[in-house]
């Protein structure tokens, strides 16, 4: 009885057990379509809840679009729901976000109340924001651990740029934090961070007070030098450049400022400045210095075109970086065009019994044949060039200029030294394609005549070019030049051609032909000038990444006396620009017209060449 009732549930189990199989595998596999009473259960429909939404309250304009900014019910309005449920939990997570743009912007009693209405087709979301009050900050003060700082570390609020009774909003109280580490860091102290921060509100006072905890960690001096990666570069000549001794107060503005400098010097692909902490009992940390080396020798090529008499035009140059292992430079260019050619070598030495100063000198032999004047000239400079304030160099030396000039069927040598002295500040992000900064030069020279025609003068010439980004960083951009240029001293007549003022083209004003503005003589060749004036506007404008437009007007004048006297009137010339950009800089295809021209005058001028006009 017992054996066979055991066998009966045994069976039982088994058939279970195979029933449920089958449904498993028709669960996951489906249900074969012969099967006796099968049918297709097809999954339920979702109908999406569309809506619109729409942020109320008496906000500032900067202060709803920050709102809607970081609404996901406006950013993810073109992704609707599933349901109402969920519709309500998307705006109940909004509430969170919108109180915490609020608080960044001083609002601390701020209200964010939805509404939603789902009776209409598509459903209504209102979200009433109520800023209320804008908090001002009572106090900030800042606890140092495990000690004070010594030197000049942070004490108050003042001296992070905060002051009772500003705003309360989270940018300028976050950057004073960060401003806090950096001031550490340039102290001795580049492991300083941010322990803790509480900011309290007092609704009733409607201020704010802060503590920031800061972790200094201990005081840091710099330690031993080591310099890896080095193959052709000497490494004494790189010693030379760190500003830093062992054992004085780390300061992380002079490892950025080495860092800087050995980029600058066009040497190396990759440079990095690290603090190594391989000595826990010690203050003193080595520094590591990692470069890689870039190729020493460059060679390169350019192209450009114009209608006027330069016509096609091109350069060869050929430049070697580290000539003695010390950085030294010397750079080869040939150009060549329809009218002008010439080979100039410019070598320099830098950092010459100090950081900041080299030796530079060059010497250039020309040939060329235009209507104002035929030159054959060879000119040469030594000299010295420094820096000078953050972004200004100045260059001083003696210039020696040997020339045969001939116009207007007269043929005249001159064998003239000179003191060439020009002073630059670049403050521009690129040289190719400049989005923002300005760039100027000075220059005051004075020649005199050792042989051949006896002359003397002085030749001063400014120029100053700013470049302002108006949408974006490079999308839409402002750009103007100027320049004012006198010679002092003995007549036009007496300075030599190729040294008086010319003005047109296309590194001028564009829309009239090379050097043809300003007095002409009787067979309307251009005779140059003892003053020149050139102004000169852009909108540099991005249609794309690689494709701009530039719309301009450019204008200028060359006189006869040493003071422009505007009893000439400007030439004026309007065009537009097409630029493609490159990895290289910008290609450049320039058309322009002038405006009040002369009779002597085309009716336009196109030009192309690699890099902006100005």
């Amino acid at each position: 009885m017992h054996g066979r009732t055991a066998k009966s549930v045994v069976i039982l189990v088994l058939l279970l057990l195979v029933t449920a199989c089958g449904s498993m595998e028709r669960a996951i596999f489906g249900a074969d379509d012969k099967s006796v009473g099968s049918a297709e259960v097809e999954p339920p429909l979702i109908d999406p809840v569309e809506y619109e939404v729409e942020v109320e309250g008496e906000l500032a304009p900067e202060l709803k679009d920050l709102i809607e900014k970081s609404s996901a019910l406006v950013s993810e309005r073109d992704r609707p729901p599933a349901s109402a449920a969920a519709l309500s939990r998307r705006a109940a997570d909004d509430v969170g976000r919108i109180q915490d743009v609020l608080k960044s912007r001083g609002y601390y009693a701020g209200a964010v109340v939805p509404r939603i209405d789902t009776d209409v087709k598509p459903a209504k979301v209102v979200v009433e924001v109520t800023p209320g009050p804008q908090f001002t900050l009572h106090s900030l003060e800042i606890d140092y651990q495990p000690e004070v700082p010594s030197g000049e570390a942070p004490r108050t609020a003042a001296d992070l740029g905060l002051h009772p009774g500003m705003a309360a909003e989270a940018e300028p109280i976050l950057d004073a934090e960060k401003r806090v580490i950096r001031r550490l860091s340039e102290q001795g102290y580049p492991d300083a961070r941010i322990e803790n921060r509480r900011y309290v509100a007092d609704r009733s006072a409607e201020t704010i007070t802060g503590t920031i905890v800061v972790d200094t960690g201990r005081l840091i001096r710099f330690g031993d030098l080591r310099i890896d990666g080095l193959k052709d570069v000497e490494e004494d000549y790189l010693r030379r450049l760190v500003s830093w001794k062992p054992g004085g107060i780390y300061d992380v503005r002079k490892v950025e400022r080495v860092r800087a400098t050995l980029v600058g010097t066009g040497l190396f692909e990759s440079v990095s400045v690290e603090r190594k902490d391989e000595v826990a009992k010690t203050d003193e940390q080595p520094v590591v210095i990692t470069v890689t080396e870039r190729a020493r020798r460059t060679i390169g090529v350019g192209v450009s075109y114009s209608t006027d008499e330069e016509g096609f035009g091109g350069e060869v140059f050929w430049e070697h970086r580290n000539l003695f292992g010390r950085a030294e430079s010397l750079r080869v260019t040939a150009e060549g065009s329809l009218i002008r050619q010439s080979l100039d070598a410019r070598f320099q030495k830098p950092n010459v019994l100090r950081r900041d100063q080299a030796i530079v000198a060059n010497v250039a032999g020309t040939r060329e044949t235009t209507d104002a004047f035929d030159e054959l000239s060879v000119t040469s400079f030594v000299g010295i060039k420094r820096k000078i304030l953050e972004h200004g160099t100045i260059t001083t030396g003696p210039a020696f200029i040997v020339s045969r000039i001939k116009q207007d069927k007269e043929t005249n040598e001159y064998y003239l030294i000179g003191l060439s002295n020009t002073f630059a500040y670049d403050l521009r992000n690129d040289l190719l394609n400049p989005t923002k900064g300005l760039y100027g030069t000075l220059s005051l020279s004075p020649y005199f005549s050792v042989a051949g025609t006896a002359t003397q003068f002085v030749i001063s010439d400014g120029s100053l070019a700013g470049y302002l980004p108006i949408v974006g960083e490079d999308r839409v951009v402002l750009a103007a030049r100027g320049r004012l240029g006198s010679i002092f001293g003995d007549s036009r007549s007496s300075v030599p051609a190729n040294m008086r003022f010319y003005a047109g083209g296309g590194g001028s004003v564009r829309g009239y032909r090379f050097r043809l503005i300003g007095p002409l003589d009787d067979h309307d060749d251009p005779i140059g000038g003892r003053s020149v004036v050139e102004i000169g506007a852009e909108a540099r404008i991005k249609v794309t990444d690689t494709i701009g437009v530039v719309p301009f007007v450019d204008g200028g004048q060359v006189f006869e006396d040493i003071y422009p006297s505007f009893d000439e009137s400007p030439l004026w010339a309007a065009g537009l620009g097409l630029r493609y950009y490159t990895a290289f800089g910008p290609l450049r295809l320039d058309v322009a017209f002038p405006l009040n021209p002369r009779s002597v005058d085309d009716p336009f001028q196109f030009y192309v060449s690699i890099g902006q006009a100005f």
